[in-house]
């Protein structure tokens, strides 16, 4: 009987250890997702300080990427503004359009964005422009979240981190569990159903439903 268990406490810890090992990738998701999120939201933050100048629009277009996915979007775009001490600005060239930087087919912001720019370029419209009064180099013409983006990437986070992380967990405290019996076992190979206390109660419950959680 010894000789069984000590084999059933071994694939024990390796199905602990293949649920450590499946649970990684998912974790890795969760938290490249996670690390997205607190960038944009720094940079959000950071951004609402930025000074709001005029800006003139040279180009505008929509870029459209194809994959076997589906087309997803980005508006690219490049103005010119000037920024500094009154009676000394400087005039700097900009690319930066939106807080969220990528291409993406949520909503209609890349179209709405991009056809907005469009029409200021030809009528010559300013169009307002938020600079980094510590680097005048670096600006934005966006710099609200879009809620669509914001709520993907937590999601993201959260559902991904959450089940890498449970399933880690859970493969973590099986392989404790199971040096637990195998220490028993050793110290009381004569007694083997020492090796778990549910077994010295006289009633062992079902572990089905943690198996299929």
């Amino acid at each position: 009987m010894a000789i069984n268990r000590t084999a059933s406490n071994g694939k024990s810890g390796m199905g602990g250890g293949c649920l450590v090992l499946f649970g990684i990738p998912f974790a890795g998701v969760g938290i490249f997702m996670l690390s997205m999120l607190l960038n944009t939201l720094g940079d959000w933050y950071r951004m609402q300080a930025w000074a709001e100048v005029p800006a003139t629009i040279l180009q505008a277009a929509l870029v459209t990427n194809s994959d076997g996915d589906g087309d997803t979007y980005n508006v690219t775009a490049r103005y010119t503004y000037r920024y500094g001490p009154i009676g000394s600005e400087k005039t700097y060239t900009g690319t930066r359009v939106s807080l969220h930087t990528g291409s993406d087919n949520l909503g209609s912001f890349h179209h709405d964005t991009a056809a907005a720019l469009r029409r200021a370029m030809e009528t010559k419209t300013p169009v307002p422009c938020f600079v980094n009064p510590d680097v005048p180099q670096e600006s934005v013409l966006f710099r609200d979240l879009r809620p669509s983006i914001t709520l993907m990437e937590a999601l993201f986070a959260l559902v991904f981190g959450g089940a890498g992380v449970g399933v880690m967990v859970g493969g973590v405290y099986s392989i404790r569990k199971s040096r637990r019996e195998r220490k028993q076992l050793a110290a009381t190979p004569e007694q083997p159903w020492r090796a778990r206390p549910a077994w010295q109660t006289g009633t062992i419950t079902g572990s089905a439903l943690g198996k299929v959680w």
